[in-house]
């Protein structure tokens, strides 16, 4: 059983808790449900801290079967002065020219990249500019940290893809003083 005590707030400790928990009996059902032989069950975690915000990047790996482990991100913030969990929408000015600025900023960044192993339907529709692709956002001092997981704008094989858009160039959605 994972136990998430990093901050001092035990009601923000309890939600994060009880969201690994319930993650944690959905793998055991499947398993028992398949009668599975060949599984794994592991939890990461990243915490980053800019200002007053606390930012709790969680990562579950399962293997119930299949060419790799499937992957479920989630991501909870905590205001340390206000001792409280906060939503993004706390932080940001959520709305269609928000997703939009990301959008475009991410593919500036990505399509610079030399390196870039991948393109196409993929990589265009994991960077359109709606809600579900910019799921995981994460604050740190060099700015807002997108991140892509496996298969969002490329092949598991890339892995994560992270994208660092700095505050400056979008302040208009900020609630706060960068």
């Amino acid at each position: 059983m994972f136990n998430y005590e990093v901050l001092s707030n035990n009601e923000f400790n309890k939600t994060i808790n009880n969201y690994i928990s319930e993650k944690e009996q959905d793998f055991w059902d499947i398993v028992k449900d398949y009668k599975l032989e060949n599984y794994s069950f592991n939890v990461n975690y990243d915490k980053y801290n800019y200002k007053n915000i606390e930012t709790v990047h969680f990562i579950i790996y399962q293997y119930v079967g299949g060419a790799h482990d499937e992957r479920f991100d989630e991501i909870f913030y905590y205001d340390k002065q206000n001792k409280k969990q906060l939503m993004i929408s706390d932080l940001l000015i959520i709305n269609d020219s928000f997703y939009e600025k990301l959008s475009l900023l991410a593919r500036e960044k990505l399509t610079s990249q030399k390196d870039l192993l991948f393109q196409g339907d993929m990589l265009e529709d994991g960077l359109k500019g709606v809600a579900s692709n910019y799921k995981y956002l994460i604050f740190t001092d060099e700015g807002l940290k997108i991140v892509f997981p496996p298969y969002q704008i490329g092949p598991w094989s890339s892995g994560e893809i992270d994208v660092i858009i700095p505050y400056h160039s979008i302040s208009e959605y900020l609630k706060f003083i960068y």
